[in-house]
């Protein structure tokens, strides 16, 4: 699968929306840069609307994302690193946000339920 493709159907089956309502929504981050205002405000929205099991979500499906076509280049690795430290994750949280975007999807989706009940993401509890 392309990155993009991967990207919408995480955020879509994530927050229960419609792959248009993802791909419009996609649409309007991606061309966003890091240094940008306006990522940073988007940053910021996720920080104060989100909660921590929230934001490490986001992160796993950003590594899912970054590795979806099977590689991982260092300027992706450091866009994590930014967006990590930008949702104010530490580093426990970031290694916890890893390890769930390596679980099979059936795992993944567990954890994805279990975030909708509030109940706190811990890849260890599935295995």
């Amino acid at each position: 699968k392309e990155e993009l493709d991967v990207l919408i159907e995480q955020v879509s089956n994530t927050f229960r929306l419609e792959k248009e309502e993802c791909a419009g929504l996609i649409n309007l981050v991606l061309p966003l840069s890091l240094a940008d205002k306006k990522m940073a405000e988007f940053l910021t929205t996720l920080n104060q609307k989100f909660n921590t099991d929230q934001k490490q979500m986001v992160m796993a499906m950003i590594w899912r994302l970054i590795e979806a076509d099977g590689t991982t280049e260092e300027s992706e690795t450091a866009i994590a690193r930014d967006i990590r430290n930008r949702l104010n994750l530490s580093f426990e949280q970031a290694v916890r946000a890893r390890q769930i975007a390596e679980l099979e999807e059936d795992d993944f989706e567990k954890l994805k339920i279990k975030l909708t009940e509030s109940a706190p993401l811990d890849p260890k509890t599935l295995r």
